[in-house]
């Protein structure tokens, strides 16, 4: 069988359901599920909530990111712009660390977030509330604060080394210097890099959606990345004809397009425990339960394969249907789905 044609969904499918690009590998992520197929990071959602995320390095305290980091990240932060990121002001400065890479967000967010970030080479954390609740930043504040007032009280004190009388008319100046500069330093450290706005997208059927919520755990299971990669395939069509033009039609079938993501879970697993086992010491492909073995990955990677093109199928006519065009034909199709779904069950049966 083809393994190689069901790990690439091919671009007009990714276009309707991707919402940017994994941080770990640069794949195109799928809105509605928190995995990675191709490496398994769990993806960036912004939702709302009271946490900050805090870059802090690599580097010190009060240094600026080093610019290729900051380039890599306003890259990673463009490609996920659908997920409602704004990076306006990191495009045009190289802030100092540490700084607010983002506020207001949930923890959960938080932690996609610092994951992401790890993949590129960046250290974050996270702090609930102010900003200014982690040590490093108010170090920070504390250490642009001082070189600032060090600029400000020598200019001050100039003319009192050049004539000193006035120097007792200066001193007041200098103590309200140190309260402004504080406070333009603690200002500045405290602002937000990057706008996060959160979006929204409408439900899933709920069998649906709680089928794709038990993605990110299993994923991760999947050793092969070509089998992990063909799940992929099957749930970003599932999902394209729910977020597409036929989204109303492919609802009505929702429970058909859920089981065909089940045993398309199902089939990957399978077809993973049983690669594993072909790449043991004492597999033989001569003896007879090793080749039925054999047979078994052949039968569920060629039912797979049939699957996804049954759903390329089903959406092209469910089209065709909208448009008026060939209702019998969407018939057809669904009938086509209901039978590659049968017989996947049937080779989970043997």
């Amino acid at each position: 069988p083809n393994h190689a044609a069901l790990a690439l969904p091919d671009a007009a499918v990714l276009a309707a359901v991707a919402s940017g690009k994994c941080a770990g590998c640069g794949a195109e992520v799928l809105a509605d599920v928190r995995v990675c197929f191709r490496c398994g990071l769990v993806p960036v959602v912004l939702e709302p909530g009271n946490h900050c995320v805090l870059v802090l390095g690599p580097g010190r305290i009060s240094d600026k990111l080093d610019s290729d980091r900051r380039d890599r990240l306003v890259q990673w932060l463009r490609a996920n712009e659908k997920v409602g990121f704004g990076v306006e002001v990191l495009e045009h400065e190289i802030p100092r660390l540490p700084f607010v890479l983002v506020r207001g967000v949930g923890a959960i967010t938080s932690t996609t977030i610092i994951g992401s970030l790890e993949r590129l080479g960046i250290e974050a954390t996270a702090v609930v509330g102010s900003p200014l609740a982690h040590p490093a930043m108010r170090k920070h504040v504390w250490r642009m604060a001082t070189r600032g007032f060090t600029l400000v009280a020598a200019i001050l004190a100039a003319p009192a080394m050049l004539y000193g009388p006035i120097a007792f008319l200066v001193l007041p100046f200098i103590g309200l210097a140190f309260g402004v500069v504080y406070a333009v330093a603690r200002r500045s450290a405290a602002r937000t890099t990057v706008s996060s706005l959160p979006t929204s997208r409408p439900a899933l059927p709920p069998g649906l959606q709680g089928r794709i919520a038990q993605l990110p755990a299993l994923v991760p299971t999947i050793a092969q990345r070509r089998h992990r990669e063909a799940l992929g395939t099957v749930v970003g069509r599932v999902l394209a004809l729910l977020r597409g033009g036929t989204g109303d039609a492919a609802r009505e079938i929702s429970a058909e397009l859920e089981h065909a993501i089940n045993l398309a879970a199902v089939a990957v697993r399978r077809m993973d425990d049983i690669e594993s086992m072909m790449t043991r010491r004492d597999f033989d492909p001569a003896d007879a339960d090793h080749r039925a073995v054999m047979q078994e990955r052949d039968m569920w990677a060629a039912r797979l394969l049939d699957l996804t093109a049954t759903l390329d199928a089903l959406a092209a006519r469910l089209a065709a249907a909208q448009a008026r065009v060939g209702v019998q034909r969407s018939d057809d199709a669904l009938a086509s789905l209901r039978a590659n779904v049968e017989a996947l069950e049937e080779v989970q049966r043997l």
